[in-house]
C-alpha cells in the first residue's frame, strides 16, 4: 500500500487509478498488458485545471497541522482560513486542501510529524526472526525481570526482613526458547549476572553469541569488559576482559527501550501470568501497573523460600509445556527442541582455568 501511495505521488496520479490499472491486467499475460491498459482508441478530453493553491496559504496550513499535538485538520483549516482572509490570500475548499496535503506530504512524513518515530515504525511490517538456521546454545539472550509480587527477605542483624519486589536475571536459548539459568536478587546487579551466566556455562556450555540488555549490570566490566561495542563506562586499553569477552563470545547489545529486541521478554510476559498469579502467592500480587492493583493489594508478603520454590516450578513448567508453536517446535516443548539440537550441536565446554 505504501508503494502505491509513493508512486502515485511521484507520478502525479491517484492511488485509486493505480489500483484500477492492477484490476485491468489481473490474470493477463505480461506481453498483453499494454493493450489492456489502453482500451480507448482516442485521448480523453482534458479537464479544466483546478484553481492553484497559494503557496503561503498551504505553508500556513502545513505548519499548523504537522505538529506533535496532532490537531484536527478542520481546526487547522479554520485557523488558516482566518489568517488568509486577513492577508488577502486565495482560499480553497477544505476537502481540496486535504487532498493537496496528502499529495504533497507523504503519509510517513505526516505520521512522523504528528505522532513521532514509534508510530512510523508501526507503519511497516514487524521484523520476523528466523531461528531455523541456529542450533542449541549457539545464541542466548538475557535480561532482568521485576516480579509483580511482594517478597519478604530473610532478616539481617535482628532487623525485620525487607519487603520488595524481587528481580530475576535469566538466560534463554534463542533457538529453542528454553530458560537455561536464572537467579533472584533484590536489585539488578552484575554479581547476579555473573552467577547466572556461570550456572548456564557450567550446566550447558559456552554460547557463541550473547544478546544482552544495554543496562549497567550487563555492561559492567566484569561481564563485558574489553568488548569492542561496549559504550558504557570509561574504556581503557588495560581493562581486564570481562566474563563473556574472555570466553570468546560475540556480544550483541539490544536496542534501548525496545523490548521486542529480546526474545526473553516474551517468556517474561508469560511468567507475569503463570508465576506471579500462582495461588500460593495470593495476597502478595501487586498488579502490573498502579491502576491494576488487586483489591487485596499489600495484604501479604510471601517468604523468599516459598517464592523461590514457586519460581523454580514455574520455570520448569514453562520449559516442559507442550504445544509450542514456534518455527522449530512443531508442537513440542522447549526442552524437547533444545535436547534434540543439543545432542548433535558443536558445544564448547569451559575448562578448569575458565571455571576458576
Amino acid at each position: 500500500f505504501l508503494a502505491v501511495e509513493q508512486v502515485a505521488r511521484i507520478d502525479g496520479v491517484g492511488a485509486r487509478t493505480i489500483w484500477s490499472w492492477f484490476t485491468l491486467i489481473e490474470g493477463i499475460a505480461a506481453a498483453d498488458r499494454l493493450a489492456y491498459l489502453a482500451p480507448r482508441n482516442r485521448a480523453a478530453e482534458k479537464r479544466p485545471r483546478a484553481k492553484e493553491c497559494a503557496p503561503e496559504f498551504f505553508e500556513l496550513l502545513k505548519s499548523d497541522y504537522l505538529r506533535l499535538e496532532a490537531p484536527p485538520f478542520t481546526d487547522c483549516y479554520r485557523r488558516t482560513t482566518r489568517i488568509a482572509k486577513e492577508r488577502g490570500l486565495d482560499i480553497l475548499p477544505e476537502r481540496t486542501m486535504r487532498r493537496h496535503m496528502d499529495a504533497a506530504v507523504s503519509r510517513v512524513s505526516q505520521v512522523l510529524a504528528r505522532q513521532g518515530v514509534d508510530a512510523v515504525k508501526r507503519l511497516f511490517p514487524a521484523q520476523v526472526r528466523d531461528k531455523t538456521c541456529l542450533h542449541a546454545l549457539q545464541a542466548v539472550n538475557a535480561d532482568f525481570h521485576k516480579f509483580d509480587v511482594f517478597v519478604r527477605w530473610p532478616s539481617v542483624g535482628g532487623e525485620p526482613g525487607l519487603v520488595t519486589r524481587p528481580q530475576m536475571v535469566a538466560f534463554q536459548d534463542i533457538y529453542s526458547g528454553r530458560i537455561l539459568s536464572w537467579r533472584i536478587d533484590q536489585t539488578p546487579n552484575s554479581t547476579a549476572v555473573q552467577l547466572c551466566a556461570g550456572d548456564m556455562i557450567e550446566a550447558w556450555g559456552i554460547p557463541q553469541h550473547v544478546l544482552l540488555d544495554n543496562g549497567r549490570e550487563f555492561a559492567a566490566k566484569a561481564i563485558t569488559g574489553g568488548a569492542a561495542t561496549r559504550y558504557r563506562f570509561k574504556v581503557k586499553e588495560d581493562d581486564i576482559p570481562g566474563l563473556f569477552t574472555a570466553l570468546g563470545c560475540t556480544i550483541h547489545w539490544a536496542t534501548p527501550y525496545s523490548g521486542q529486541s529480546k526474545p526473553i521478554e516474551r517468556a517474561f510476559r508469560d511468567m507475569c501470568q503463570s508465576i506471579a498469579k500462582d495461588p500460593r502467592l495470593a495476597g502478595a500480587y501487586t498488579g502490573n501497573t498502579v491502576v491494576a492493583k488487586p483489591e487485596n493489594y499489600g495484604s501479604r508478603a510471601v517468604e523468599l523460600e516459598e517464592f523461590l520454590k514457586v519460581v523454580s516450578e514455574g520455570i520448569e513448567e514453562h520449559n516442559a509445556r507442550e504445544n509450542r508453536r514456534s518455527e522449530v517446535a512443531f508442537g513440542r516443548s522447549f526442552n524437547a527442541v533444545f535436547d534434540e539440537s543439543y545432542a548433535s550441536a558443536p558445544i564448547t565446554k569451559a575448562n578448569e582455568a575458565q571455571r576458576r
